[in-house]
């Protein structure tokens, strides 16, 4: 037998700085905000970037017919949606093969966890073989490798100024993704909070350039560009760097005083905030839960078309998930020699240094979480604080910790499992709906746990959906029945505020008319008050009761607290049976017109 050696994978052509000013970078899978917004920061870092289409079930059919069995829907879309733009470039636009694998690469994240996410790299190149274009390159950016990659000159400089630019685009884009869905469900026009993302998005694009970099960021990387340096010199050039880029990005106002006046765009959409929709968290796989296309059912459009709000994730979380679980990863390095120390003496003097090495990486890593999150919350403060704070990821550790060990890596990790708790137990949602591909192995662990917490959470209305691509009708018609006792938890959340209130939806309605500035104020959370409905309504009462204002005299039979058993029942079986009021005004019309009690006010299932 011949001598056993290691599998390599093969080595591909280079992507080299001299070909930047004439290769095309493909990237996409996110959302449109966050894709726009990277888009121009790498642009203005002097990249050449095309941003793929969104992806569609003809994208996962391609994927499926040049990819091997068993992958996720995230690879069968992704895979596929690059074949098909190479597809067109070569059919459409008359570029030969070796033309296209010269003038473009791709871009996409990787990772070397368990679950099926770390063989990427090797299907795409599998599948544009398969498809006529053996040689076409792709770039890999590792996401536990931190924003310093490599130190040798290439045609992406994975250093912090394009994690920079990256960091920045996901940031602002969840900002803007998180006022589009507060607004979506509650708009008085179809499409007016889409056009308000899209004026805001676009408002930005200006400022979303990097800084000039100032003396002590110069200085730092002239030292960097010399190679005759030990590398762990440079390495560490490269990290003052960063820090000095961060510390001129905290001093500059540039980008808060723009997102403030650009979030003014949402200003222009009326807004019916009184429609009482249930409001969803999503959760799940990075990619599931994010997407806008149809690799997981058009999810988002399709809850707000139901008459539920949704709480979309931050991709920034994802972020200070990667910052922790390096964190929890120092933890058990603790008395472990570094890897490179060859010799007993070598090892022994790293095993003594362990804990002062340790100590001193996790305290980066603390400084780095602190200024991510630091950042974040500035521009939090830029739209008035309309945006809830990150997450601390302790927190979530410490929620998830007796169900699923923080330890456990790949996919999500224990995030499912605490996100779960912590949004159903904060009061942030009625529904904790996780999206995850068919077979997704970290979320099939999560799932397995959630029963272990559902037992001792029983209140959690929890659903977890698969999005295998034929999966739709039975997805859907599980997210419905989940609606349904969602919409009655808010139900129960509106006559419970009017049962305490000395108030009558009738003065909340008059209140309103009168000061239009509520409809857009921030609603804070408070036990038993989720909906956005139900916060707007304790907002109005307490003005109204610091006003001095006086009740109307409402009819006792007119007020939602006045409810007897049997009417309640008879109520129920009215609301199965015909479509829900859509606004107060209908509420009040409701009540004018029937013996029985009205409901709450909902907004119509369109």
């Amino acid at each position: 037998m011949g001598e056993q050696q290691h599998y390599r994978l093969r080595q591909e052509r280079p992507f080299l700085r001299r070909e930047r000013e004439t290769t095309t970078i493909l990237c996409g899978g996110l959302t449109w905000a966050h894709e726009r917004l990277i888009e121009v920061g790498l642009r203005a870092l002097g990249y050449r970037v095309e941003i793929l289409p969104n992806v569609d079930r003809a994208a996962h059919d391609t994927g499926r017919k040049y990819c091997s069995n068993g992958l996720c829907n995230p690879a069968y879309f992704t895979i596929g949606n690059l074949v098909r733009r190479l597809q067109r470039l070569r059919d459409d636009e008359g570029l030969s093969a070796q033309q296209i694998i010269d003038r473009y690469v791709f871009f996409t994240a990787g990772s070397a966890g368990p679950c099926r996410f770390g063989m990427y790299e090797s299907e795409y190149r599998l599948a544009l073989e398969a498809a006529g274009f053996a040689g076409f390159r792709v770039l890999v950016f590792q996401q536990s490798g931190g924003p310093v990659q490599s130190l040798e000159p290439s045609g992406i400089d994975f250093s912090m100024p394009f994690f920079h630019a990256l960091l920045r685009g996901m940031m602002v884009g969840d900002i803007a993704n998180d006022l589009y869905h507060q607004h979506r469900p509650f708009e008085r026009e179809r499409g007016a909070s889409a056009a308000a993302r899209r004026r805001m998005v676009e408002a930005l694009v200006p400022v979303m350039a990097p800084l000039p970099a100032g003396p002590g960021r110069r200085a730092v990387d002239w030292l960097t560009g010399l190679t005759w340096l030990p590398r762990p010199v440079r390495r560490t050039m490269r990290w003052l760097s960063a820090v000095a880029l961060l510390l001129e990005q905290r001093r500059s106002e540039q980008l808060v005083q723009a997102l403030a006046a650009a979030a003014a765009s949402f200003e222009q959409v009326a807004l019916d905030r009184l429609r009482l929709a249930p409001l969803v968290k999503v959760t799940g796989e990075f990619w599931a839960q994010t997407t806008e296309s149809d690799g997981n059912f058009n999810m988002f459009e399709q809850l707000e078309r139901l008459g539920a709000e949704v709480l979309a994730e931050p991709l920034t979380t994802w972020i200070a998930y990667l910052i922790h679980v390096a964190r929890v990863q120092q933890r058990r390095r603790l008395g472990v020699p570094d890897r490179r120390a060859r010799t007993r003496l070598g090892r022994a003097w790293s095993r003594l240094l362990s804990p002062l090495r340790v100590r001193w990486t996790t305290a980066l890593l603390d400084l780095a979480e602190r200024v991510l999150v630091g950042e974040y919350d500035r521009l939090r403060a830029a739209v008035s604080g309309r945006v809830l704070p990150l997450v601390d990821q302790r927190e979530l550790e410490r929620l998830a910790d007796r169900y699923y060990d923080p330890r456990l890596r790949g996919g999500e990790g224990h995030l499912e499992i605490g996100k779960t708790i912590h949004y159903a137990q904060s009061g942030h949602c009625h529904l904790v709906l996780s999206l995850k591909p068919f077979g997704c192995m970290p979320s099939t662990q999560s799932d397995g746990a959630q029963p272990a917490v559902l037992a001792e959470h029983p209140s959690i209305l929890f659903l977890p959906i698969e999005t295998a691509a034929d999966g739709e009708g039975n997805a859907l018609s599980r997210v419905q029945m989940a609606l349904s006792e969602a919409r009655q938890r808010a139900r129960a959340e509106w006559r419970s505020l009017w049962a305490r209130s000395s108030y009558a939806p009738a003065d909340l309605c008059a209140f309103l008319a009168t000061h239009p500035e509520l409809q857009r104020a921030p609603l804070p959370f408070a036990p038993g008050q989720t909906a956005t409905a139900v916060r707007l309504a304790a907002l109005a009462c307490e003005q109204m009761q610091a006003a001095g204002i006086r009740p109307l005299q409402v009819p006792a039979e007119e007020r939602p607290d006045a409810v007897s058993p049997r009417a309640r029942d008879e109520e129920q079986a009215r609301l199965q049976s015909s479509p829900a009021p859509a606004s107060a005004s209908d509420w009040l019309a409701a009540t004018r017109t029937s013996t029985a009690a009205a409901p709450a006010p909902l907004r119509g299932e369109a």
